[in-house]
């Protein structure tokens, strides 16, 4: 039974709800008392115990296994379902107005029901009747001191020993009931005592099926054009859009579901959105961190888990609190894009000139004002950045200006272009190995990644080291996902992001054609000596060893020299005109020697001073002032000090150490004092 209110019901939600069921449990009044509340829950399932049993009569299953009978009751009830439960409504009502409520009735109604079903051949134990309440925090009512889901387990509990189990479903927490412990005051009204002894609760159940499509597991192999579709994209995630689309196998309808999934809306518009639904984009994209003591307030992930697909991964027995997030569905990431692509192309009836930014500082407000991690935020504008140079690449190969394809990827090199400011391009695509001999033979960037293509929609959270090689590569192309390099401990602790890069677009998506773009993001205040920080292929393992297995054959060992890319952006670098601008590290002069060398993976090394319009091709000029924003927000904890005047006094109670901000004045120490980046 679904017990969804009506107008919780987005178009094309499913199943509908029963509204005759509904109906019931809103005429029970808010006057009745616990006892007389577990009487009519009885009453009802007496009724629908009956009504199916008298229903089994009327059909025919002499010889049916009990497998193939549960489907086969299961595709009746789809034209009987609406009937079912408006007569067995009917039923309640008239039993209620007698008055007629006998225990024994409605156990003894199960029991007739339970003998209709088929039983299984083997003899095994079995499962006769199974029901699940969809929506079911629809019962978080208060009568007579309880909620009505309390009362609904009491009544259920009469039919404990009999074959007969029920599953509560919920895609919301919308009260505290629901998810912590029920609390009640003990006698003197001074302490509160748990009602349920919290070790011994049954933990909510939040598993559900993801990445369980009939084609998986997928192999290595696969060609760049029969992964650019929907119908592909489609598979990744929860069953519901490639459910979806095996009924109606549309594009648009999947990208509009998707759409009003993350937005519960029909408006567009940044300023008609949500919070949640604001939120839910930058999350579903960028993967966002929040402060540890500043987390999204309890009600809005449970708006957001509600309303904006947002994912419970776990409860705890305790139940006190949620871990939640946004899984990698590459669906949801390209209904995510087309959400800011609208808001700039001008399809709506307000343009603006770069949504996601805006969306980020809109955000610093309200109830979410500070939640986003200071320290990660230039990380996320670093993010936000690159983002915004593959979606202007993929747009401008894209002839369409609506229902753009997303996931369909860009080159390498078009990708590079949209990154960098007009200025720099030759430097970018000029770019020579900085770690082979500038006499061998190795060629410019724009040679080498040539045939190279690009394909990530989202960001991910890799926990260990396996985000940084060539073997997680090809898995995370085919998802259209890149990686957040976010394990403390791990050997690829120096890189912040790793996009995948397909090397050859002709050829097979596998781990030999595969290579990164590794990532560094910095917020030095100058910017830092042009070596400081280097990406080592070699040292953080990249690519497999040519020992391995993987890389015995002959197509591998043609790769073994393969190009990677290294690149830095000192997002806060902005102290001077002269520390703006790209750079390309130059080659050593000496050429490698000695039988090494030919299996030296050529590196790419780039470093971005800054972070404007000056800078990156993908920021407008308009937008220069929200990048020094964001900017200013994550190297000040505390920027939205209301006494920016007093700043100094903040920081002189040492709620971190560095020498910019006044920690060590009172120790006499000339560099302390003024550090230089030179020592």
């Amino acid at each position: 039974m679904n017990i969804r209110h009506p107008h919780e019901s987005d178009p094309g939600a499913y199943p509908p709800p029963d509204l005759d069921v509904l109906d019931f449990i809103r005429s029970i009044p808010s006057t009745a008392s616990g006892d007389e509340v577990i009487a009519m829950f009885r009453l009802l399932f007496k009724a629908l115990f009956k009504w199916v049993a008298n229903e089994l009569d009327t059909l025919s299953y002499p010889d049916t296994e009990a497998n193939q009978f549960a489907s086969k009751w299961r595709e009746h009830l789809q034209s009987r379902r609406q009937t079912m439960y408006r007569e067995v409504s009917r039923e309640v009502q008239d039993a209620l107005f007698s008055r007629r409520d006998t225990p024994h009735e409605a156990f003894a109604a199960l029991k007739t029901l339970i003998g209709k079903v088929p039983a299984v051949k083997n003899g095994a134990q079995q499962l006769s009747v199974f029901m699940y309440v969809d929506e079911a925090q629809t019962l978080d009512k208060e009568v007579g001191g309880s909620t009505l889901y309390e009362l609904l387990i009491k009544a259920l509990n009469f039919f404990r020993d009999q074959s007969f189990f029920v599953l509560f479903v919920s895609t919301v927490t919308r009260d505290h009931s629901f998810v912590e412990p029920p609390l009640r005051l003990a006698p003197p009204g001074r302490m509160v005592v748990p009602e349920i002894i919290p070790h011994k609760l049954l933990a909510p159940y939040t598993e559900m099926p993801f990445d369980c499509h009939e084609t998986f597991p997928l192999s290595p192999g696969m060609k760049l054009e029969e992964i650019q579709g929907i119908e592909f994209l489609i598979r990744f995630g929860r069953p519901l859009f490639w459910a979806f689309f095996e009924s109606v196998p549309n594009k648009t309808e999947i990208q509009a579901l998707a759409i009003r999934k993350i937005t519960r809306s029909p408006k567009f518009e940044l300023d008609s959105l949500a919070t949640g639904a604001k939120l839910a984009v930058l999350e579903i994209l960028l993967n966002l961190e929040y402060r540890p003591l500043i987390r999204l307030h309890h009600g809005m992930v449970k708006e957001m888990v509600a309303g904006h697909m947002r994912t419970i991964y776990s409860a705890p027995r305790n139940r006190q609190y949620l871990h939640s997030g946004y899984p990698s569905e590459p669906v949801l990431a390209e209904a995510a894009m087309e959400i800011l692509h609208r808001n700039e192309s001008g399809a709506l009836d307000i343009q603006v000139v770069d949504a996601a930014a805006e969306l980020l500082v809109s955000l610093d407000s309200g109830s979410t004002k500070c939640a986003i991690d200071m320290g990660g935020r230039s990380e996320t504008v670093g993010r936000m950045i690159l983002l915004r140079a593959y979606m202007n690449a993929v747009k401008e190969s894209c002839e369409e200006k609506t229902g753009i394809d997303w996931s369909m990827g860009c080159s390498l090199v078009s990708f590079l272009k949209h990154l960098t400011a007009d200025g720099f391009h030759g430097t970018v695509l000029g770019c020579k190995p900085d770690n082979v001999g500038s006499r061998d033979r190795t060629g410019t960037l724009e040679t080498a990644f040539g045939n190279a293509w690009i394909r990530f929609t989202h960001f991910v959270r890799g926990v260990d080291d396996t985000a940084v090689t060539t073997c997680a590569a090809w898995p995370a192309f085919l998802r259209s996902m890149a990686f957040i390099c976010s394990n403390p401990d791990s050997r690829e602790q120096s890189v912040d992001v790793c996009i995948p890069v397909l090397l050859d677009k002709a050829a097979p998506i596998e781990e030999e054609n595969m290579s990164i773009i590794a990532v560094q993001f910095k917020r030095r205040v100058k910017g830092a000596a042009r070596r400081t920080y280097t990406v080592d292929a070699q040292r953080i393992k990249v690519f497999p060893p040519l020992s391995s297995t993987s890389s015995q054959d002959e197509k591998a060992q043609s790769h073994r020299t393969r190009p990677y890319i290294s690149l830095v952006m000192e997002l806060c670098a902005r102290d001077s005109a002269a520390s703006v601008g790209v750079v390309a590290l130059d080659p050593p002069v000496r050429t490698t020697t000695g039988s090494g060398g030919d299996n030296i993976h050529p590196r790419y090394s780039l470093v971005f001073y800054g972070c404007s319009s000056k800078v990156y091709g993908c920021i407008s000029e308009e937008s220069d002032d929200d990048y020094e924003r964001l900017l200013r927000l994550s190297g000040n904890e505390f920027a939205d000090h209301p006494r920016a005047s007093m700043l100094s006094k903040v920081m002189a109670m040492q709620p971190g150490w560095e020498a910019a901000g006044g920690s060590y004045g009172w120790a006499q120490d000339e560099w302390l004092q003024n550090p230089t980046d030179d020592g």
